[in-house]
C-alpha cells in the first residue's frame, strides 16, 4: 500500500475534463478528468493498457487512488497541525523554479502559453496552491518520521529477509563538479532597486496607487488579485529581511525596496496585531540580463582552460570556494544517482581521467565536470553496500510507520469515493 506517486501535482499540457466526482476527501473533491489523466500518464509510462493487460489496469487504478485518498487525508491534517507551516514566498520561488524549467523545456515563454492556453501569470495561479499542498504534505509527512533511524542489527536483519530482491547498489564515481547558476550582476541589481524605487515614488506624490501598481508589475501571482496584500502573519513567517523592514514600520507607511531571495519588494504596513502583522507589497524578481549570462558563460570557460592545463585545478579551486552550492564539490565513490539526470549520463558515458567541457543543464545552470574514476552498479551485500541498504531499510521503516498511521487516522476524515 506504499505511496506510488512522488509528486502529487504534475503540469498538465492539456486542459482538464471535468466530468464527474471520482472521490471526496475531507474538503477536498478529485475529479474523473484529472484522477484518469494522471492514471493514463502512469500507464503509459509503465506500459499498462487497459485493454491489453486489464488486470494490472485494474489493480493500478485502485492503487492511484489509493494514493490520492491517503496524500489528501495527510493535507487535512497538514492543515489542521500548527508546527507545519508553508510560507508565500517559499512556494513563489518553487513555483518559479518549475515555471523556469518548463519554459526552458518548450523554448520560450510564449510557446508555454501556447501549450496550455493561457497567459504565464494564469498559469502560475493554476499551480500556487498545488505546490503549496504538496509543500505541507511533505513537510508534515517529515515531522512523523522526525529522528527515525535503523541500528545495525535492523539493517541486517532487513538485509537477509530482502537480500534476494534488492535492487543493485547504484553505480558510483569520483569527480569533481562546480556548478553555478546564472545570476543577476551588481549592476543588474541595482537597476532593479531603482526601478522599484521609481514605482514606490509614483505613489507617494500621488500619480498612481498601490494597486495599480501591483497589478502592472507585480511578480507575486497569489497576492495580485488581493491586490498585493498577504494578511496577517506571525514573525518568522516571511523572509527576514521582509519582517525587518516591516515590523519597523509605521502603519500606512511604504517602504523603499526590500531586497529577499525572492526579488525586491516595496511594503505598506496595513496594521499591527500584537505580534502579528498586515502588508501589501508588491514583488519585483530580478533576472540576469545577457550580458550577465555572457560574463557568466566567461567564467566558466576560464576555470575550463585552467583545468585542462593542470588536472588539479578543480578540484583544489572548488575546496578553495565558501560558497559552493549542492551540485558542487569533490566526490569519491558517490552515488551518482543522487544527481540529476544530465550530470548521471555524462558521468555513466565518460571515460576515466576526463574533464568534460561546461554544459548547459536542465535547471538552466551550468556545471563543468571532471570524472577521475566510474564504478558500474553491483549486487548489494552488506559488505560493499552498508550504507545503500541502511537507506533503503530506513525508507521501508519509514513507509511502514506512514501506512500504520493512515490505517489509524484515515477514519478521522470524511471520504466518499464514485467509482
Amino acid at each position: 500500500k506504499n505511496f506510488i506517486i512522488s509528486i502529487f501535482f504534475c503540469f498538465s499540457f492539456s486542459e482538464e475534463v471535468i466530468d464527474g466526482i471520482m472521490a471526496v476527501i475531507g474538503d477536498n473533491i478529485v475529479t474523473k478528468g484529472e484522477f484518469f489523466y494522471q492514471l493514463s500518464s502512469i500507464a503509459n509510462q509503465r506500459g499498462i493498457s487497459p485493454v491489453q493487460t486489464p488486470l494490472k489496469y485494474e489493480k493500478l487504478q485502485n492503487a492511484l487512488l489509493e494514493d490520492i485518498i491517503n496524500r489528501y487525508v495527510l493535507l487535512e491534517y497538514a492543515e489542521k497541525d500548527s508546527n507545519v507551516v508553508v510560507d508565500n514566498d517559499e512556494v513563489q520561488i518553487q513555483l518559479d523554479n518549475q515555471i523556469d524549467m518548463f519554459i526552458q523545456n518548450v523554448g520560450s515563454v510564449d510557446s508555454l502559453e501556447a501549450t496550455f492556453g493561457k497567459p504565464l501569470q494564469q498559469i502560475k495561479a493554476d499551480y500556487w496552491e498545488e505546490i503549496y499542498n504538496a509543500m505541507l504534505i511533505e513537510r508534515f509527512r517529515l515531522n512523523l518520521t522526525a529522528g527515525f533511524i535503523v541500528g545495525k542489527k535492523e539493517v541486517e536483519s532487513f538485509y537477509n529477509v530482502y537480500k534476494d530482491s534488492l535492487p543493485p547498489s547504484p553505480a558510483s564515481a569520483n569527480f569533481s563538479i562546480y556548478n553555478i547558476e546564472f545570476t543577476p550582476s551588481e549592476k543588474t541589481v541595482e537597476n532593479s532597486y531603482n526601478f522599484l524605487k521609481s514605482l514606490k515614488d509614483s505613489i507617494v506624490n500621488g500619480t498612481t496607487s498601490f494597486k495599480t501598481i501591483v497589478n502592472n508589475h507585480s511578480d507575486d501571482v497569489v497576492s495580485i488579485p488581493l491586490d498585493g496584500k498577504i494578511g496577517y502573519t506571525e514573525r518568522g513567517s516571511l523572509f527576514p529581511q521582509y519582517e525587518e523592514a516591516a515590523y519597523s514600520m509605521n502603519i500606512g507607511e511604504i517602504s523603499n525596496p526590500i531586497i529577499t531571495e525572492a526579488g525586491h519588494h516595496i511594503i505598506k504596513l496595513l496594521d499591527k496585531r500584537g505580534d502579528k502583522i498586515n502588508t501589501q507589497h508588491i514583488l519585483k524578481r530580478i533576472l540576469p540580463t545577457e550580458n550577465d549570462k555572457k560574463q557568466t558563460i566567461e567564467t566558466i570557460n576560464g576555470i575550463y582552460s585552467q583545468s585542462k592545463e593542470d588536472p588539479l585545478f578543480l578540484e583544489n579551486f572548488i575546496e578553495e570556494q565558501e560558497n559552493k552550492n549542492l551540485l558542487s564539490g569533490n566526490f569519491f565513490n558517490h552515488p551518482i544517482n543522487r544527481f540529476p539526470v544530465d550530470v548521471y549520463d555524462k558521468i555513466r558515458l565518460s571515460e576515466d581521467s576526463f574533464l568534460h567541457e561546461p554544459f548547459i543543464m536542465q535547471n538552466g545552470s551550468i556545471s563543468i565536470l571532471y570524472v577521475y574514476e566510474y564504478f558500474p552498479e553491483k549486487k548489494a551485500t552488506l559488505e560493499n553496500s552498508y550504507a545503500f541498504i541502511e537507506s533503503i531499510a530506513l525508507d521501508k521503516k519509514t513507509l511502514d510507520y506512514l501506512d500504520s498511521w493512515l490505517d489509524k487516522n484515515r477514519g478521522g476524515i470524511y471520504i466518499n469515493t464514485f467509482k
